[in-house]
């Protein structure tokens, strides 16, 4: 069985104190019905910033603005996959806009942070949140 190393680049959109997870839909029971952040892999060749807005504009319908790189990289290792996990602090260009489901989850949500805590979900989705909002806490001093 080959091996893969993939770039994901995963979406912390926030909304007020909220953020939008949605119920991942996956034929491994163990990934099944958990809640994640939006995101997808990296295409060869692809920007990373591109990556996200695209992976966001299929899976959502939505139109994001990318904040900031969160500093923190994170990596999950399962059977024959190496996930390099990107994550990005993201608004909606329009938070009025529907979210439209692709395939790929069942069902979306706005959480807030002390909420996510108590979900089942994805591996990092509670500590990319946590990150983000410490990048949302910093004061800039030059």
């Amino acid at each position: 069985m080959k091996k893969v190393i993939q770039v994901v680049v995963i979406g912390v959109i926030k909304k007020g104190n909220k953020y939008l997870l949605t119920r991942r839909i996956h034929d491994n029971e163990i990934y099944h019905d958990k809640w994640q952040l939006p995101g997808g892999g990296l295409e060869f060749g692809e920007d990373v910033q591109d990556a996200l807005r695209r992976e966001l504009k299929e899976e959502l319908d939505i139109e994001v603005e990318v904040v900031r790189l969160l500093p923190k990289i994170y990596h999950d290792v399962r059977t024959n996959w190496h996930g390099i996990l990107l994550g990005f602090l993201c608004g909606m260009k329009d938070e009025h806009a529907k979210i439209i489901l692709d395939t790929e989850a069942s069902a979306y949500q706005w959480y807030t942070k002390e909420e996510v805590k108590s979900l089942n979900c994805l591996r990092y989705t509670y500590e990319l949140i946590v990150e983000a909002e410490k990048q949302l806490n910093l004061k800039v001093t030059v």
